[in-house]
């Protein structure tokens, strides 16, 4: 509810056993990011990977493969696409999940 915004004190009440506090200090540390992994991702994103052959305005697709490529699940993927494109170092377009086929005839 108001959890003392409106000035006044409030209480909560946690009911945790061990087996609860365990599962979800794993869930915990299930998540935490290794910085030379999110380093490598950045680096792909912005240059290329270790080749370093991007360009300005270049457009860059993550493939679906890239998570378990750099060890980082979607969500932290994304998060961390957001953050780079928040400080204007990238612009990201709208996911397209679908594939076309073109067929040309001649007449």
């Amino acid at each position: 509810g108001r959890a003392g915004r409106d000035g006044r004190e409030a209480y909560c009440h946690v009911f945790l056993n061990d087996e609860d506090f365990l599962k979800m200090q794993s869930h915990i540390h299930a998540e935490e990011l290794d910085l030379k992994i999110v380093h490598r991702f950045i680096s792909f994103v912005l240059l290329g990977g270790s080749a370093g052959t991007r360009k300005l305005g270049d457009l860059v697709s993550i493939e679906e493969e890239e998570d378990e490529k750099y060890d980082l699940s979607k969500q932290n993927m994304e998060a961390i696409l957001c953050f780079l494109e928040q400080d204007g170092f990238i612009e990201l377009l709208n996911p397209c999940a679908g594939r076309v086929t073109i067929t040309f005839t001649t007449n």
